[in-house]
């Protein structure tokens, strides 16, 4: 069941998906290291850095790529399936990804429906995958540290949204859906059901993405 009964407006209405065919996920979000594998062939760039080299001065490594819009976040797939030919790999749709968030939950958080602190990053800045619990799927951080771009055009609300998973229609400069929450947000906004629209071109600290590719 997607979307959310308390959550906001455009959480709604829950509706049931059945996903129509496995995939898979990448169990974190991308990282600075594979970022800049892609910066150095020439095949994505660092675009307007607002901040420190674009890190916000926290660190690069293993923390997740951050200040990418959501083209960004499509050239690095493409470069990805240049040098993984035969397994093609994209953004996830919105309806995977809050399926890969919830891992078989139904509550608030993959843990419960109360938040934890030790569980998810909800700080001040982001830090480096990998250094909370995953959830039982084997995904780190799919609450807190980076919201994270997806397929998606955004609508207001779930009417007509497809029933099979795949990504919301494409349609002239769409806003384009964020997922999760950040390390800078409340935890209310860390929930599974939480959902943003935003303009593809935006670049912010407190937003990264992860890659899937289909089965």
């Amino acid at each position: 069941m997607m979307g959310s009964t308390g959550g906001r407006y455009d959480e709604k209405p829950v509706h049931q998906v059945t996903i129509a065919k496995p995939f898979a996920i990448s169990k974190y979000e991308v990282m600075w290291d594979e970022w800049e594998a892609c910066v150095a062939e020439a095949s994505c760039d660092n675009g307007p850095l607002t901040k420190a080299g674009g890190d916000n001065g926290w660190g690069k490594g293993r923390r997740p790529v951050i200040e990418l819009s959501w083209h960004d976040a499509n050239k690095y797939v493409a470069w990805l399936n240049s040098k993984v030919p035969g397994k093609p790999y994209r953004l996830l749709s919105e309806a995977e990804w809050e399926y890969a968030a919830r891992a078989g939950t139904t509550t608030v958080y993959h843990w419960g429906d109360t938040f934890d602190l030790s569980k998810a990053n909800n700080s001040n800045k982001a830090v480096p995958v990998g250094q909370y619990a995953p959830n039982s799927f084997g995904l780190y951080d799919m609450h807190g540290n980076v919201l994270e771009w997806v397929q998606d055009c955004y609508k207001e609300s779930y009417d007509g949204a497809p029933a099979d998973g795949r990504s919301v229609s494409e349609t002239p400069d769409c806003l384009r859906v964020l997922r999760s929450g950040a390390w800078s947000y409340g935890s209310r906004v860390l929930r599974a059901g939480n959902r943003y629209g935003t303009a593809p071109v935006d670049r912010m600290n407190i937003v990264g993405f992860r890659v899937a590719r289909t089965l």
